[in-house]
């Protein structure tokens, strides 16, 4: 029997293990796929709320997403007609001229170095401070020399190229449209299959991710729009004062990498402002300081009026976690994780919510003001609580064990026969004189 069980074992251990390299292979084999279809189900999911607001205005489910797809063809059409040509002028440009702005921004840098060599010298006299500053400089000045205009170049010819992916755009949006007509019965169906218990839990869950994690995601989506919009204008209104160029594509980046705490405003600031040094016509330096500082105020205004009315109800993740988020999301999938680490520690700390102490929100705020904050304080009693529970759970248990072996051994000894120790046998009268006279 036991030979049996341990087979049945090892038989499970293979079965599992092939499974595994099964799916790994389907997984790696099949990525595209999956990507295709993942993006589909989040635009679904993203605009399920838009959805459900038109059926409570009376509008059937399929004419609403048949309204909601139009608008996407329509969307992207205009993109494709007023940005896309514009946009591939500005990378080819940019390309083609990356080795003047390079030679420009060498100068200038050399200019600065020899004042501030000068001034070193003058402080301190005999004491290098530049040697190790200029290994670096030429470094970055070679990479960038060597992988900037292959990169600007590849963008221009993805966008020239881009007519091929309207297939894959044409089926991202044909599985986005049928992700939409079934998201909500494919999710009762799967509440369905769950027991009572856990589908009162999921449905709790659910509903506190699509508040908040749902709503910062779209936000966030929307921010990053308008972000772009109100950089382009910013930096179009100084290229006709100063003659800078590329307004579109640093509008763009800026749009996109705000979706990024902390990394984003330092990538549009540094960019708009060598971007306004090196191509401005006339005060290269009056062009940086102002693309700079324009790009300041613009994340100003967004971090303080818009982001809190557009995104809403915050989690309140602690700026240590974000960096560590980011990091990580770059270490493990570089640029795309960059971009969605903030929403999946997001998700994680609303998943953790459900089971560890949080303080209590007020609801008679501003919903902007609303945070969703894990009360450590009280985690810690909690989990120190739980340690003392589980000790004396176990030490009970062992009290107990302790116990039955003791009653064990006592009816074991009480039940074992006794030893038979045969009696001596009688002195003989000769012996018992003998032991008299002894």
């Amino acid at each position: 029997m036991t030979s049996r069980l341990w087979w049945q074992a090892v038989a499970a251990v293979l079965v599992g293990v092939l499974l595994a390299l099964i799916v790994r292979y389907v997984f790696i084999h099949a990525l595209t796929v999956l990507v295709v279809f993942g993006l589909g189900w989040l635009v679904a999911w993203v605009m399920d709320p838009l959805l459900d607001a038109l059926q409570r205005r009376g509008v059937k489910r399929e004419a609403g997403v048949w309204l909601v797809t139009v608008g996407f063809v329509v969307a992207i059409a205009i993109a494709g007609v007023l940005i896309v040509p514009r946009l591939v002028a500005q990378v080819q440009d940019a390309a083609n001229h990356w080795q003047d702005y390079s030679a420009t921004a060498q100068t200038t840098y050399e200019y600065w170095h020899t004042q501030i060599e000068e001034y070193a010298n003058r402080q301190y006299p005999g004491i290098e401070v530049m040697p190790f500053i200029d290994v670096k400089v030429d470094e970055a000045n070679a990479w960038l020399a060597r992988n900037i205009p292959t990169f600007l170049r590849w963008i221009s010819q993805q966008l020239i190229a881009s007519v091929g992916l309207v297939g894959l755009g044409g089926l991202l949006l044909v599985i986005s449209f049928h992700f939409m007509n079934i998201i909500d019965p494919l999710r009762q169906s799967i509440r369905k299959l769950l027991p009572e218990c856990a589908d009162n839990e999921m449905g709790r869950l659910e509903t506190q991710i699509n508040a908040m994690l749902g709503q910062y995601l779209r936000g966030i989506v929307i921010i990053s729009v308008l972000y772009a919009i109100a950089a382009i204008l910013a930096l179009s209104a100084i290229s006709l004062f100063y003659g800078t160029k590329y307004a579109l594509i640093l509008g763009l980046v800026s749009g996109l990498t705000s979706m990024v705490p902390y990394v984003g405003p330092v990538i549009s600031c540094a960019s708009a402002g060598f971007f306004g040094y090196v191509t401005a016509a006339q005060s290269p330096w009056l062009a940086c300081a102002i693309s700079v500082l324009a790009m300041l105020v613009v994340n100003q205004v967004f971090d303080t009026f818009m982001t809190p009315r557009i995104v809403g109800q915050r989690v309140g993740l602690h700026p240590l976690v974000i960096l560590f988020a980011v990091f990580a999301g770059v270490s493990l999938l570089g640029i795309p994780g960059m971009i969605i680490a903030t929403p999946v520690a997001a998700s994680i700390k609303i998943v953790l919510a459900r089971w560890l102490p949080i303080k209590q929100v007020d609801f008679t705020a501003p919903r902007s003001r609303r945070r969703l904050d894990i009360d450590m304080a009280a985690t810690l009693r909690l989990l120190n609580d739980n340690v003392a529970r589980i000790r004396r759970d176990v030490e009970t248990v062992l009290k107990h064990e302790a116990r039955e072996d003791a009653a064990r051994d006592t009816a074991d000894a009480a039940a074992e026969p006794a030893e038979c120790v045969p009696a001596e046998a009688a002195d003989t009268p000769a012996e018992a004189a003998d032991d008299a006279r002894g």
